[in-house]
């Protein structure tokens, strides 16, 4: 993947597929995008999309909290 754009304003960094060298072909299921969102301090919420055979199957959500 590679950092596509930031936006300082919402803390989103959004990452898109670029290439693979590891998959037999683009149709193969592969983690396609990705968003981080930088919430504050302490929280990050990522969002993750998942492809095969060209199209959007799933994504998944997962919220990231700092223990101190």
């Amino acid at each position: 993947m590679e950092a596509r754009r930031f936006s300082p304003e919402t803390g989103e960094l959004r990452f898109e597929f670029f290439e693979a060298t590891n998959l037999a072909t683009p149709a193969d299921g592969h983690m396609h995008n990705a968003t981080l969102k930088l919430v504050d301090q302490n929280h990050i919420v990522s969002e993750w999309e998942f492809y095969e055979n060209g199209k959007k199957k799933a994504t998944e959500s997962f919220n990231y909290v700092r223990i101190r």
